[in-house]
């Protein structure tokens, strides 16, 4: 009221309103204040102004987390070229955006064009800010899950245990990236199918989430469903149970049925079924899960082919041969159209 709506503290306040509301999983609640605060940055200093950059960021990092991972593309790369261009290529905000677009390509199943990203920015960091620095720390973490999804488990784990030994000291045992490390090496893990060796990482980071983030946050629910997944893949299947339906009725309420996170729960609902013979029971899961990745991450991303590999193998196991070759069908009618854009062009 004093200072007036698009003064530079105001939006500063703004912006920090919609930060409170992300780190606290209230993404949908956060838009309108990122959404208010780049709008006037942008009409007020311009495009290259370091606060808008700044909003810029933010809001692609809310659209990232809301999983709408198409969206955010835009917004990483013009805050990654205006922090490049304005700020210069090791300005800690660059790196910060630059490690950003990385993970989202990860996220997007597009490891190769993230690699060149984590390694910079690893690089940098190390060199800058030291070896046990958070922010170097997160960069290192985030090469070890880059790692693990290409399923090259012994190249992630060094940086994983440097990523987790480095929290601890640095952080403390409590801190939300100490517990996001523990969840990671929890997972590499079973991975790994070493599931004896997994469980301790993963109860430790579950109780620390419940504890610091609260029991609905979008992280705790994501460990929630790991460890249904644990305990399935220990033929413990009653009592995973309850922990898919948690994570399932949470996500469902706090992301939306559409959300890459809530489809990761609906398909391991799906896997728990099949596991114990219920293919009827399963299918629905299995159904929902590649129609929602097929919407929100398109036909070739890794986990809507990992989806139809799974409906794949419910059909073969459920004796119905003609559902099954019709996924067959719908399997290698991608991987086709895949290679032709990929392929190089005939001179």
């Amino acid at each position: 009221r004093v200072l007036g709506d698009e003064h530079p503290e105001t939006l500063k306040s703004i912006n920090s309103m919609g930060l409170l509301l992300t780190n606290e999983g209230k993404y949908n609640e956060a838009m309108p204040y990122f959404a208010e605060a780049l709008e006037t940055r942008r009409s007020n200093h311009g495009n290259e102004h370091p606060d808008t950059l700044d909003s810029i960021n933010n809001m692609g990092q809310l659209l990232e987390f809301l999983g709408q991972f198409d969206e955010a593309l835009p917004y990483y790369t013009e805050a990654v070229e205006g922090r490049r261009r304005v700020l210069g290529n090791e300005d800690p905000d660059t790196l910060k955006s630059i490690n950003n677009l990385g993970n989202l390509l990860r996220q997007q199943g597009r490891y190769d064009e993230a690699m060149p990203y984590f390694v910079e920015t690893i690089e940098t960091r190390r060199r800058d800010l030291g070896d046990t620095h958070p922010d170097t720390l997160g960069s290192i973490n985030l090469m070890g899950v880059l790692l693990h999804r290409q399923g090259k488990y012994d190249e992630a784990l060094p940086y994983y245990t440097e990523a987790l030994e480095g929290n601890r000291r640095v952080l403390g045992n409590n801190h939300p990236e100490t517990l996001n490390s523990l969840s990671n090496m929890g997972r590499l893990f079973k991975s790994k199918r070493r599931y004896d060796e997994a469980f301790p990482y993963y109860s430790e980071a579950l109780e620390g989430y419940r504890r610091v983030l609260g029991r609905e946050h979008p992280n705790t629910l994501i460990l929630v469903n790991n460890m249904g997944r644990l305990l399935e893949d220990q033929g413990r299947f009653d009592e995973a149970m309850p922990y898919y339906t948690e994570a399932l009725e949470a996500s469902q309420r706090t992301l939306g049925n559409e959300h890459p996170d809530t489809l990761k729960i609906i398909s391991n609902m799906g896997w728990l079924h099949k596991r114990q013979g219920n293919y009827e029971a399963a299918l629905p899961f299995f159904t929902k899960a590649l129609e929602g990745y097929r919407k929100v991450l398109g036909d070739e991303h890794p986990d809507t082919l990992v989806s139809i590999n799974a409906l794949i193998k419910l059909y073969d196991a459920w004796d119905k041969p003609k559902q099954a070759l019709q996924c067959r069908a719908m399997l290698e009618a991608i991987e086709a159209k895949k290679a032709e854009t990929t392929e190089p062009a005939v001179p």
